[in-house]
């Protein structure tokens, strides 16, 4: 160990319960930041949980969707053309709804029958599924083939007491309702989705209940209810790469001004940066963490400029015997970078506790990856570093006449 910090170390822990405040000080920053991040995270990619479930490599969509929670659709013919690309393997179609359905649990009687509301509609082609991940059986898929089914959202918004457990109603299987008016019941055990800004819940059924209850009286009576596309989802070739698919598909869409290829990775970043740049949370959560990235800088300089305080007469007898200025901050550094790492360590175990609570109350994609806990370390690195850099002032102008 090199004298600097054995020198910060023994200053640290000379008495151990100002050594805890310390830890505990640069902690609570830690704590701090690392919530405030992690709550931004959770509700950015509980946005983009539908569209992490698709079950392929390329997206077809319209220009004008900035968000897929908006109406703007494209051509069916585009997805045969996009099936005509070598390379590709198979284009599925998934139908969105955020507007126009209404649920209404009508066999649950009051007062557990809430009002009608607004719930996000997903139609698949049951022949051609493009969801993944949702754990639903095949025999539950199966069952939506009967018109005026849906699969229901288990882990739908909560609802206040005391009224049933979403603020749709019961939602299991039997549960007999409407949706825009007309009859629906739920089958099957459900999946596990999530609510998000858009929606509070969601029901999935197949492609030709969503016509009948979404589409059929849009539509011109000419066209058909499922003519107009949401999300194109193309599955390429195992032996084909993706780059030359998306570009060959650019090229053949470049002329055509209703649709763009994305690759999934590409339409889910557009989807987070939507509700990042236009919704307030970018900037509150984003406060959030320069206060906590303040906070702590004060905390740990406050620490620093106390510590060299205790222990002026031991820097000026070090400046006696001929170290000199760089020695002296070379040990403020390493009690700042001790306080780093430790503070850090606690405080991740703080952060990992809080968002499993977070996660069993609000059902949001809380998770620390290990590029979240680098990111973190960098911050409060950077943090204590700045304010040993500010602290280092003051032991610059110990005298060593101090000593006496």
């Amino acid at each position: 160990m090199s004298l600097p910090l054995l020198v910060a170390w023994r200053n640290l822990i000379h008495d151990p319960v100002r050594f805890g405040l310390y830890v505990g000080g640069i902690t609570f920053a830690v704590v701090l930041i690392g919530v405030q991040y992690g709550i931004l995270q959770a509700m950015l990619e509980s946005n983009v949980r539908l569209l992490e479930c698709l079950d392929g490599d390329l997206v077809l969509i319209h220009p004008q969707r900035a968000s897929v929670m908006f109406r703007a659709a494209f051509p069916r013919q585009r997805l045969e053309q996009a099936r005509s690309v070598d390379g590709v393997h198979c284009v599925m179609p998934l139908y969105l709804d955020y507007q126009a359905g209404e649920w209404l649990a009508t066999g649950v009687a009051r007062p557990q029958r809430g009002p009608a509301r607004r719930i996000r509609v997903v139609g698949v082609d049951l022949q051609r599924n493009p969801l993944r991940t949702l754990n639903i059986p095949f025999q539950d898929w199966q069952r939506l083939q009967l018109p005026g089914t849906a699969l229901y959202d288990r882990w739908a918004r909560p609802a206040p007491p005391p009224f049933a457990p979403t603020v749709y109603g019961p939602l299991h299987e039997g549960i007999q309702g409407e949706l825009t008016g007309q009859k629906l019941t739920l089958v099957g055990d459900g999946f596990e989705l999530g609510f998000d800004f858009a929606a509070d819940g969601t029901l999935i059924v197949s492609d030709r209940t969503f016509a009948r209850y979404l589409r059929a009286n849009m539509a011109f009576t000419a066209k058909d209810p499922l003519d107009d596309i949401d999300l194109g989802v193309i599955r390429c070739a195992a032996d084909s790469s993706v780059a030359t698919v998306q570009i060959t598909l650019k090229k053949m869409f470049a002329a055509m001004p209703d649709v763009e290829v994305l690759t999934l990775s590409e339409l889910i970043q557009r989807e987070k940066r939507f509700w990042l740049m236009n919704t307030p949370i970018g900037f509150a959560f984003g406060a959030g963490m320069i206060l906590g990235f303040i906070v702590g800088l004060v905390i740990c300089y406050q620490i620093l400029t106390g510590n060299i305080a205790d222990h002026v007469g031991q820097y000026a007898t070090l400046r006696a015997i001929g170290h000199g200025p760089a020695f002296l901050r070379a040990i403020v550094g390493a009690e700042a970078l001790l306080l780093a790492g430790l503070g850090l360590t606690v405080g991740i175990a703080v952060v990992a506790a809080v968002q499993s609570v977070l996660t069993d109350w609000t059902a949001m994609p809380f998770r620390l990856p290990l590029q979240r806990v680098l990111a973190l370390a960098g911050v409060t690195t950077t943090m204590c570093w700045l304010s040993a850099r500010l602290a280092a002032r003051h032991v610059e102008k110990v005298d060593p006449a101090d000593v006496f």
